[in-house]
């Protein structure tokens, strides 16, 4: 790429930009630096990198890389054997510390980003030299005493000697007898030496080495000689120390010149990461999509669609482009200020960001990949080279016409301009042709009126036109494809005033052909403006009716949730009316078995009873579709029935009313097939007392049940409910005595209980316990063996009983 075309297109101000968003100098330093490629993988490959990195930043992952300090100097001094201080040190740890954390965050993100994982990978592992580093160097830059064994040992006996000699200076000053030979009762230091301030009249009363004296000559700040040895020792000593310590940053910056391979490395790979995510941020800010690249060929053709000039501080009016492929020369044409300039850089700057990796702000771009870009925009004109307007963009010109080839994007600016309208015009057909008959992507921008028709009866050449207000005598900055731009000059005139005689003596000397032409290029750039305003109406249309259909969608799909839950409602409505009517009708059936009514009250009985059992055939028949099993049961099948909660074995095959034959211990029933449930694997075998046996079926009989239920702080509710299921489960077991506790209390549970107790048809009697087992809080109940027929329960279907003789 020409680095006049870089400049010419404004690229260096985007690398500005782009450098802003980096988090360390050296990003920086890659973003100043960044050029457009040609190489289509390198190209992709940016492409890819701008996208996860925009992505990492957008989920809050990206790793953080401010803490990076560029250290190539102190690795380069320490490779040439200089001695690193502390704080030049700490950076090398510091930024050792950052690289392990980029390698750990960038390593997990191999699904979401590959490519900066892979870039990750390639990061050293510095973790002994980080280690090494901060384990010797304070965060404040000092060392620490375990920086060495020598190091430590020096330190102790320093702060020895040095508590040493503050106590022999402190004496001299507590001394009363130097309370009047000291001008302040302090000791200070003066050339890194303890001493005290003696008044200069009693010189002689302090025996000492003076080491400074006061400004006024009043004072002498002597050194006493009982504290010089002292003095001397504590030197020594720190001396010895600065000694080690400069001997633990040579070794230190031994172990840098040992890992600068790595560590160059690492900084050459954090600078590439850091210009990758500033990439992102810069797509973030500009609102930038990734460009679809595309290899040179025939038909690759550029196109932007709604494209914005990135450099622009206001808002830009969105531009749509499209050149290449079938139409390799695009001609803009229009007024002055109207836009045409904006739209060649607007194409070219947004190429070479497409090339550079970077994403572009667009709805929609696609680019070729072009090996150079050439552009000749604006007025080069130098007084000191000798070149006129012309001059300057013929040069750029012959330059396009000599080096250019099929994989070079051209912009020509005003082509034609700076000499003669005719031969400046002649030139620019016979310059637009040689770029077309080499299919060189060219877009150019022009007043010649003559190019106008140039590209509109050229095949491969295009015309296009910035639009411009006539009423407001200012720029709309849209760009129309297809249609050639007018210059207004004789509307702009009119609307400022220019008499009407001088207008139409203009339009004379234009000619009636031209001004035809004027004419109907005002006709078809107001039917394209309706047409576009219509198409705008039904576009907008279209989105309302869309988002109308989806509320309606949404509304069928309420209205079928809405309708599912109302018969799954039904159903447990069913399934709860059938219980309710089997219950009823096993109250009514052991009235009747049991004659516990008289035969006025059992002929009423009979006729709910039928009426109950028609009820309930009807509702089983419809709880039946609900509930009907896919496989047909079998004969000698182990079964469940959850509604009385013991296990049994299938006798018959389901008959017409699809009612079986249940064995359940010493008790045979007939029961609606589609109550029954497989009996799984787990739960087969499990506790028996007996089996009962008929014909080639052994049918499992439950274990008893404990002969004793308890029923105190129970509601009567709750109490009576428990006490039913346990007298079905006592009768089916052949239990013949069971143990109710209740309690006495009140005696409200005590009369509930005996009140059940007393119309039950499986009760042959009971009675209060014996003093010995529980006295009034407990009742004994004796359990109706000998019945032929019983009801079960009050809460399941009413099976017909047959006990075995």
């Amino acid at each position: 790429m020409q680095d006049k075309s870089l400049q010419t297109l404004e690229f260096t101000a985007v690398r500005e930009r782009l450098a802003a968003f980096a988090a360390t100098s050296l990003g920086r330093e890659q973003a100043l630096e960044l050029l457009p490629t040609a190489d289509a993988a390198a190209a992709v490959r940016r492409q890819q990198e701008t996208r996860e990195a925009r992505r990492l930043l957008q989920e809050k992952a990206a790793p953080p890389l401010t803490s990076v300090r560029d250290v190539r100097a102190a690795v380069q001094r320490a490779r040439k054997e200089g001695t690193l201080d502390s704080f030049q040190l700490l950076e090398v740890a510091t930024t050792a510390g950052v690289t392990r954390q980029a390698r750990a965050s960038l390593l997990r993100r191999k699904e979401t980003a590959p490519l900066l994982a892979d870039l990750g990978s390639h990061l050293p592992e510095l973790w002994a030299l980080e280690k090494e580093i901060t384990r010797c160097i304070q965060v404040d830059g000092h060392l620490a005493d375990d920086a060495s064994p020598l190091l430590r040992e020096l330190r102790a006996e320093t702060r020895l000697a040095h508590e040493h000699l503050v106590e022999a200076m402190n004496r001299f000053v507590q001394s009363p007898q130097y309370r009047e030979v000291l001008q302040e009762g302090l000791v200070t230091q003066r050339n890194n030496r303890y001493v005290l301030p003696v008044k200069a009249d009693h010189r002689s009363a302090l025996s000492g080495i003076v080491h400074d004296v006061s400004s006024t000559g009043a004072t002498l700040f002597i050194e006493p000689l009982g504290v010089v040895d002292l003095g001397n020792h504590w030197r020594e000593l720190q001396e010895e120390e600065a000694r080690e310590e400069h001997h633990v940053l040579r070794r230190l910056t031994g172990l840098v010149a040992e890992e600068a391979p790595r560590l160059g490395e690492a900084l050459a790979v954090l600078a590439h990461l850091d210009l990758a995510l500033a990439k992102g941020r810069h797509a973030e800010a500009v609102g930038g999509v990734e460009p679809e690249l595309v290899p040179l060929s025939e038909s690759a053709s550029l196109r932007l669609e709604e494209a914005r000039h990135p450099l622009i501080p206001r808002e830009p009016v969105p531009i749509t482009i499209e050149v290449g492929g079938p139409a390799t020369v695009l001609l803009i044409t229009g007024p002055n200020t109207g836009g045409k300039t904006v739209a060649l850089k607007t194409v070219g700057l947004l190429s070479l960001m497409a090339l550079a990796g970077l994403q572009v702000p667009a709805r929609a771009a696609r680019v070729p990949l072009y090996r150079r870009v050439f552009a000749d925009i604006g007025d080069e004109q130098s007084i000191e080279q000798s070149l006129s307007t012309f001059s300057s963009h013929m040069a750029t010109i012959v330059q396009v016409l000599q080096e250019g080839d099929d994989g070079c994007l051209v912009l020509l600016d005003e082509l034609g301009a700076g000499t003669d309208p005719d031969e400046g015009s002649a030139l620019a057909q016979a310059i637009l042709s040689y770029l077309l008959e080499r299919r060189i992507t060219t877009v150019a921008t022009t007043h010649h009126s003559d190019l106008k028709s140039f590209a509109q009866t050229t095949p491969g050449a295009r015309n296009a036109s910035v639009e411009f207000d006539a009423e407001t005598l200012a720029p709309t900055y849209r760009l129309v494809l297809g249609l050639p731009g007018r210059s207004n000059a004789l509307a702009i005139a009119q609307r400022l005033g220019v008499p009407s005689s001088v207008l139409k003596r203009a339009r004379q000397t234009l000619g009636q052909e031209r001004v035809k032409i004027d004419s109907l290029l005002a006709e078809i750039q107001q039917e394209r403006a309706q047409t576009a305003e219509l198409r705008r109406v039904a576009e907008k249309a279209q989105t309302e009716s869309a988002t109308l259909r989806a509320a309606l969608e949404r509304e069928l799909q309420e209205a079928e949730r809405e309708r599912r839950g109302a018969k799954e409602q039904g159903r447990r409505d069913l399934l709860e009316e059938t219980k309710r009517l089997q219950a009823r009708l096993a109250r009514l059936r052991a009235m009747l078995d049991y004659q516990l009514v008289t035969r006025e009250t059992a002929r009423e009985n009979t006729d709910e009873t039928e009426e109950v059992r028609q009820a309930l055939s009807t509702a089983s028949r419809r709880a039946a579709l609900e509930r009907r099993p896919t496989a047909v049961p079998k004969p000698g099948t182990p079964v469940y029935i959850p509604s009385l909660g013991v296990q049994g074995m299938l006798l018959t095959a389901p008959d017409e009313q699809g009612e079986v034959d249940v064995q359940m211990g010493a008790v045979r029933g007939r029961l609606p097939w589609h109550q029954l449930e497989p009996l799984p694997e787990e739960r087969r075998g499990g506790p028996v007392q007996r089996s009962v046996s008929r014909a080639d079926v052994s049918v499992p009989v439950p274990a008893k049940p404990p002969s004793e239920i308890l029923l105190r702080r129970k509601t009567t509710e709750e109490a009576i409910e428990e006490l039913e299921a346990r007298l079905n489960q006592a009768f089916l077991s052949g239990l013949a005595t069971l143990r109710v506790v209740h309690g006495k209390g009140t005696g409200t549970l005590r009369r509930a209980v005996h009140r059940h107790l007393g119309s039950h048809p499986l009760v042959d009697s009971f009675q209060i316990a014996e003093a010995a087992e529980g006295g009034e809080g407990a009742t004994i109940v004796h359990i109706s063996l000998q019945k032929g027929t019983a009801s079960l329960s009050a809460k399941t279907p009413s099976p017909k009983l047959t006990r075995k003789g």
